[in-house]
């Protein structure tokens, strides 16, 4: 089934896949047109499409479907429709004559034309040649290069011809949600489109099999991934392992080796006859051929890759591997090395445990943590050193195994012989347990560990005196200090939030250190980059981000972090294309990583489709990552998560969801290195006045206001400035010109419009700004006409901005809102006037926002006004 399902009606809904529909009506249509040929691989929905065309015109034109059974049987795909066993010197006249029986051009479908016999192909072909039928035909693509009949007619433009790719990502992300229900994270997404590349059947397979054996967490209406599923990977390699049994065997037999080894060398894939395949496989984008010092063909990461990887008879794997090894050739990368360590585990050859070990670290550095602790578990703790052990910690809490993690982070801090050490299991420690709970990490077990290494320095046996290999130990510990690491253990470990002046300070001086582990400097660099973006000092703080993004670092939660903050910093700043991208690229496919990934993903997805004034879809985002943080234990992000996610509820008219996201924010931990806190408050401060309609939330944000102001805190400043005029009606030019010219970023950009406009009664600048912002943000559109029409009418900017913001409804908006008024959910609305529940909540949102309401019971009391106005 491909891009291809029922609604809630019972009305078939194709995702994706309007163009192609519409291409294969126009074909039947077009008196010149013989049909059409619809091509593309196992799943991409031929047959779907081709039986929703067959359904559409009444469901009772001839179907013919091949089959391998009886693809040597002369007409043996007309078999139900011709007596095959009667007198064979007629039987091509009574095939021709069934099939051309109607006096109007028939039409006869051909489901799985490579499956059908040649000689009902060659009469198919000759009557769509003459125009005495039409063809609607499905293929498999051909790998082996084979000759079709139908490949003459599409060559001759008889037949139109539709190549079915991989559905776009809105579409794509469209069907998950509706096969699945509710809420999907980008974890879901991710994991999915990797294993299904975008295929329709395989995504409904996939998505069926998860929900019979529930492989993802529903949590309040979100579905969540849980990281540590391996039973669906290996479901997923069974539905791809099909399609490579498509592969010729000599052009298999190159990929396998290829992938197994992660990279080969030219020379050996030429001893081993499979030159010309590897050539082939490059030529369709299968593996590349890259120059490293030497012509080598190189691995291409994809869901048929860790396919090859695990259904690789061990017999086969093994006498590939030992081929490789008897070739010589040392993998020029690490990703290579660390791949032929897990063939080698895989496939039974004798690996050395600090091989193993080393393999394992490098595949957590770049983000391969469930190969990491494939290899680890091999491996028994005591055998590992203070700098490995520190890892396997780390890796633990990063696959959300924070207990264990602990545990073995404890073993690290004892065995530690340099401060850096201390400190890089600190810093897990701190980012993975808010309340301190953890019974084996607390603060005096780090602060005897130092006084244990200042005692060991002393006497002159630290750095790597424990270790079989010393150098590991010098080339981790970069000469940190003990006072230093003291300080900085003293500092983060008890304060709760850096916000304060001395904190910047500390900030700043301490993200300069380069003797400070990575993850340490990375997190720092991104709460000085946060305090810089409330100051208002969005280039300086993507300066900062960018510089440091520069850097080689592990994939690890520090460096997801550092993404995040840079994505989000981007769309702040305007430039929600760049944040997309980051938010696109994933450095790793691993089903742990994109579990972890998925809530700060999630979180800043929820910022630019906001951007986009797409906010149903924000408010999905910041759901999903409400729950994935709080599955995954990112509590860093949780604060802004929750608030962005009470906000975006309330103004969505959701206000029992939007209240309990509220009671959520306010039991947070009071401590805890929070990101973006102070944001947070502001959105929960709105989110209550929005809510309740109480002036005092009004006053508090006030308030807050007068504090930012006198910290110069003038990014924070702005956003407060922005929500009191869109929201509470708030409306000051001159405090809005005066702080336009404080900070730099998108939210400054617009003050200095709104406050130059508003000054001067400006009616066509106020216009200008709703006509810019008209879909970014339909309330202050709607809110900058109001202005304008009572600008012309020489009336105060100040009085009624919403008395006419709903006079014009379009048709549709309408029909929902009496829909709303007679009681309807969302749900009930989609099915009533055929469309998707998320279309009727973009309706919706704007319906709201051009009544000036928040709540579905105040839709009739706004109607109502309206209509009285005219």
């Amino acid at each position: 089934m491909g891009g291809l399902s029922l609604s809630s009606t019972g009305q078939p809904v194709v995702f994706g896949r309007s163009r192609e529909v519409e291409t294969m009506e126009n074909s039947l249509r077009d008196s010149t047109s013989g049909g059409i040929l619809i091509e593309g691989d196992r799943g991409s929905g031929k047959t779907f499409l081709a039986s929703f065309l067959h359904g559409r015109r009444g469901g009772a034109e001839l179907w013919l479907r091949g089959d391998r059974i009886f693809r040597s049987v002369d007409f043996g795909a007309l078999g139900l429709y011709v007596d095959l066993d009667r007198d064979p010197g007629d039987l091509l006249h009574r095939v021709v004559s069934m099939l051309t029986e109607e006096r109007s051009t028939p039409v006869v479908y051909v489901d799985d034309a490579h499956d059908v016999d040649r000689r009902t192909l060659g009469v198919l072909s000759q009557l769509a040649n003459d125009g005495d039928l039409k063809i609607v035909a499905t293929r498999s693509r051909d790998r082996s290069g084979c000759e079709h009949p139908f490949d003459d007619l599409v060559a001759d433009h008889v037949l139109e011809h539709v190549a079915l790719s991989p559905l776009d990502p809105d579409s794509y992300a469209e069907m998950v949600e509706h096969y699945l229900g509710g809420i999907v994270s980008r974890g879901v997404l991710d994991i999915v489109e990797f294993h299904s590349g975008r295929v329709p059947g395989k995504i409904v397979e996939l998505i069926g099999y998860t929900s019979r054996a529930k492989r993802f967490y529903n949590r309040q209406g979100v579905w969540v991934l849980d990281g540590r599923d391996v039973d669906y990977d290996e479901r997923a390699r069974d539905m791809t392992r099909i399609d490579l049994e498509g592969y010729p065997k000599q052009l298999r037999d190159a990929l396998e080796l290829v992938v197994l080894a992660g990279e080969v060398d030219v020379e050996l894939m030429l001893a081993a006859d499979l030159g010309e395949a590897a050539d082939a496989l490059v030529a369709a984008g299968e593996i590349d051929l890259i120059h490293r010092g030497r012509r080598m063909y190189v691995a291409m990461e994809n869901h048929k890759s860790e396919t090859i990887r695990y259904t690789v008879p061990d017999g086969r794997s093994r006498r590939m591997y030992d081929f490789v090894l008897a070739g010589g050739a040392s993998p020029s990368s690490e990703w290579a090395l660390m791949l032929r360590m897990d063939w080698a585990l895989g496939c039974g050859a004798k690996i050395e445990v600090q091989n193993l070990i080393e393999a394992a670290r490098v595949a957590a550095r770049i983000g391969e943590w469930q190969r990491a602790l494939r290899m680890l578990v091999e491996v028994p703790t005591d055998h590992m050193d203070a700098v490995e052990l520190c890892d396997l910690g780390r890796l633990y809490c990063e696959v959300n195994q924070a207990a264990l993690g602990f545990d073995v982070l404890a073993q690290a801090v004892q065995k530690a012989c340099c401060a850096d050490l201390v400190v890089e299991a600190f810093v897990v420690w701190i980012y993975q347990d808010f309340d301190r709970n953890s019974p084996t990490l607390t603060l005096e077990r780090f602060r005897d560990a130092l006084d244990r290494v200042e005692v060991l320095a002393e006497e002159g046996l630290g750095h790597g005196i424990e270790h079989d290999a010393p150098s590991l130990a010098e080339a981790h510990c970069n000469g940190l200090d003990v006072s230093t690491a003291r300080d900085i253990i003293d500092y983060l470990g008890t304060r709760s939030l850096l916000v304060g002046a001395s904190d910047q300070r500390f900030l700043i001086q301490a993200s300069r250190d380069d003797r400070l582990p990575e993850s340490l400097r990375i997190l720092l660099t991104v709460a000085l980059a946060v305090r810089k973006l409330e100051k208002g000092r969005t280039v300086e703080a993507l300066d900062l981000l960018d510089r440091e993004s520069g850097r080689n670092y592990t994939v690890g939660t520090a460096s997801m972090i550092l993404s995040m903050v840079r994505a989000d910093a981007l769309t702040i700043a305007g430039d929600a294309e760049r944040a997309k991208r980051i938010l696109s690229d994933l450095p790793s496919n691993d089903i742990a990583y994109l579990a972890a990934r998925s809530g700060p993903s999630d979180l800043v997805w929820a910022r630019v489709h906001t951007h986009d004034g797409a906010l149903p879809e924000a408010t999905r985002s910041a759901h999903a990552a409400v729950e994935g943080l709080e599955h995954w234990n990112l509590a860093a992000f949780l604060a802004i998560a929750i608030a962005e996610a009470a906000y975006m509820s309330i103004v969505g008219g959701n206000v029992a969801v939007a209240a309990d996201y509220e009671a959520r924010f306010d039991e947070l931990p009071a401590r805890g290195p929070f990101i973006g806190y102070r944001r947070a408050e502001i959105m929960v401060l709105v989110a209550k006045g929005l809510r309740t309609g109480d002036a005092v939330w009004v006053e508090k944000l006030q308030q807050l206001l007068t504090e930012v102001m006198s910290e110069d805190q003038f990014g924070l400043a702005a956003l407060i400035r922005l929500m009191l005029f869109r929201h509470f009606d708030v409306v000051e030019p001159e405090e809005m010109c005066l702080l336009a010219g404080r900070g730099t970023g998108d939210e400054f950009r617009l003050l200095g419009q709104l406050g130059a406009a508003l000054r001067e009664s400006d009616s066509a600048a106020l216009l200008d700004i709703a006509e810019a912002r008209d879909r970014s943000l339909p309330d202050l559109a709607a809110l900058c006409r109001s202005l304008a029409r009572a600008a012309v009418d020489g009336e105060d900017a100040r009085t009624d901005k919403r008395r006419d913001s709903g006079l014009k409804l379009t048709v549709r908006e309408r029909q929902i809102s009496n829909l709303i008024i007679a009681g309807r959910t969302n749900a009930e609305i989609a099915a009533e006037i055929g469309v998707r529940v998320r279309t009727v909540e973009g309706h919706t949102y704007r319906l709201y926002q051009k009544l000036g309401v928040t709540r579905r019971e105040q839709v009739a009391e706004a109607l109502g006004r309206t209509q009285a106005t005219r």
